[in-house]
């Protein structure tokens, strides 16, 4: 930083300390600066001075903590022969684990038959009677039933007959054709408007009286065959008359 507008010194403690030298002022916390007066900083505290925002952070140095106990490392100061058969430190007591106990197969024979081997149909009478008693109780709550206030569902035929299903094919002929009538009157008014013989009056405005209409004329219709071809104004005009048509079916 330059000296015109702030000085921070590291003190012995390990603490810093401030001091405005400028000519604008500064502020620490927002609090303004005492100009050429030491002013103590802590960890958190904002600089404020030029434009500009400092947020200080000061570590406090770290004290070893002479609590801890370290453990001490095992260090070998002995060659270690890997051909020897004697043991690497033979001063030191081998553990012995215990003999872990035989987890083999079970020498007493077991009876499977009563789970592997169930009849389901050994009991057959009682399953019946149980059976039917279920049935006899539902049959029961399904007559309970009031079908006349039940919610209908659907009006529509669970079975459609074959004249039902001509009928929907007849008008869906009869769909499609009226359909491409439609669209050939559509286009039929669609080159109506653009038939030469109607435009030669729209035509006839652009060129003067004592011009030659014979020459310029297609030219003024390509130019503007072209241009309105271009903007798709010819697109929207079909459009638009198609849909027209679409709306009398």
């Amino acid at each position: 930083m330059s000296r015109i507008h702030l000085m921070v010194f590291r003190l012995d403690s390990g603490g810093y300390t401030v001091t405005d030298t400028s000519t604008n002022g500064a502020k620490l916390n927002n609090e303004p600066l005492a100009s050429k007066e030491v002013q103590s900083l802590n960890d958190g505290d904002v600089l404020s001075f030029a434009g500009y925002r400092l947020l200080l952070g000061i570590v406090e140095n770290v004290v070893a903590d002479d609590s801890i106990e370290f453990i001490s490392e095992h260090t070998f100061d002995r060659q270690t022969d890997v051909s020897s058969t004697e043991p690497i430190l033979a001063d030191q007591e081998i553990e012995e684990l215990p003999l872990e106990p035989d987890k083999g197969f079970s020498q007493v024979e077991v009876d499977m038959d009563s789970d592997l081997l169930f009849d389901p149909f050994a009991d057959g009478p009682t399953i019946l009677e149980s059976a039917e008693s279920e049935i006899a109780k539902r049959g029961a709550s399904v007559m309970d039933v009031d079908f006349d206030e039940a919610p209908q569902v659907s009006k529509m035929p669970q079975h459609m007959g074959a004249n039902s299903l001509q009928d929907i094919y007849a008008r869906a002929g009869m769909r499609r054709e009226n359909v491409v009538e439609a669209m050939e009157r559509a286009l039929e008014k669609f080159l109506n408007e653009l038939d030469p013989a109607e435009l030669q009056a729209d035509y006839d405005e652009y060129i003067p009286m004592l011009a030659s209409r014979k020459k310029r004329y297609w030219t003024i219709h390509h130019r503007q065959f072209a241009k309105k071809r271009t903007n798709g104004e010819f697109r929207r005009t079909f459009m638009s008359l198609f849909a027209e048509e679409m709306r009398k079916l």
